[in-house]
């Protein structure tokens, strides 16, 4: 078995192809072709060839790596942009909600009030009225009064549940828990709120 490597050239005077053994290269020999006596070198073809492969595997490579690249930074803009108009979207709720809210009834005492819950405390039969009044003003506000108005299922005005705190700080909220003793409440809402001066 041969073990000698058989290289491609071409003719200098016919440009034809010509194998030769690799210990030949750079010599004289006569072409096969057209006989006239020509240095045996590699074919630049076969040069080309070899460049060529490397180089296409090169620029697939970097076209994918490209892509990979494009693909990522397209999702990321993506994400940015839905993440923005998730944001906007949050921030034009807010807004909206404030404009569509029921007024402070308790605005030129400088107090608001949130929604009251029904509260039952668990493993017992007690209700409670659950909410919270915050202070609007700069001033600290002294025994502070809240009266919670309570209707049974069919609309019916029932004895209120009433709290009270000894003060409530500048800008602080009181979270109240007035006991309910009316047992058929199903609806509570803060009716008044009254401070002692």
């Amino acid at each position: 078995m041969s073990t000698t490597k058989v290289l491609n050239g071409q003719c200098q005077h016919c440009g034809r192809h010509i194998e030769f053994p690799a210990e030949a290269a750079g010599a004289s020999a006569e072409c096969p072709h057209c006989h006239q006596t020509t240095e045996l070198f590699l074919s630049a073809v076969e040069t080309d060839t070899t460049d060529s492969k490397a180089g296409t595997k090169t620029i697939i490579f970097i076209v994918l790596a490209c892509v990979i690249l494009l693909g990522g930074l397209g999702g990321a803009i993506i994400a940015l942009k839905r993440a923005k108009r998730m944001a906007d979207g949050r921030t034009s709720a807010h807004p909206a909600a404030v404009t569509n809210a029921v007024p402070n009834p308790f605005a030129d005492k400088s107090f608001s009030a949130t929604d009251v819950i029904l509260q039952k405390a668990s493993g017992s039969s007690l209700t409670h009225a659950v909410g919270s009044v915050k202070n609007l003003s700069n001033d600290r506000r002294f025994s502070v009064r809240v009266e919670i108005e309570l209707k049974d299922a069919d609309g019916q005005v029932l004895d209120p549940a009433k709290d009270y705190t000894a003060t409530i700080e500048p800008g602080a909220v009181w979270n109240f828990k007035a006991m309910v003793n009316a047992k058929t409440a199903q609806t509570a809402r803060v009716s008044a709120i009254t401070e002692d001066k």
